[in-house]
């Protein structure tokens, strides 16, 4: 029976690099004998620097900072940036419309 939970498993994970499972349930698997790799999870250092890695490669490609816009235009597009730099890719399509729309009031307003 061992075999056949291992092979079983091995067919399930094919092509994985993590498994979420019961802790119980991983626990009474090694009893049976079945190895497994554990790795712990990262460090917050070691996520803050991974992001950073990305961050830096990322903010070669964004253009820069526009100058002479309002200090309320440029702080979102600023905001707009930082998801980007951080991979957050939702919040940075969210905060665009909504810098489109504050653009298209703003204008309307001084018009």
């Amino acid at each position: 029976m061992h075999k056949d939970i291992e092979k079983i498993m091995e067919e399930l994970a094919k092509g994985s690099d993590r498994i979420i499972v019961n802790p119980e349930t991983l626990e009474d698997l090694k009893l049976q004998g079945i190895p497994f790799n554990v790795v712990p999870s990262l460090t917050i250092e070691e996520l803050f620097d991974r992001r950073k890695e990305i961050a830096l490669s990322k903010a070669q490609y964004l253009p820069g900072l526009p100058y002479g816009l309002p200090p309320q235009i440029q702080a979102l597009y600023q905001e707009i940036r930082e998801c980007i730099f951080f991979g957050l890719n939702g919040a940075a399509i969210t905060l665009s419309s909504i810098l489109i729309e504050y653009v298209i009031k703003y204008t309307t307003f001084i018009k």
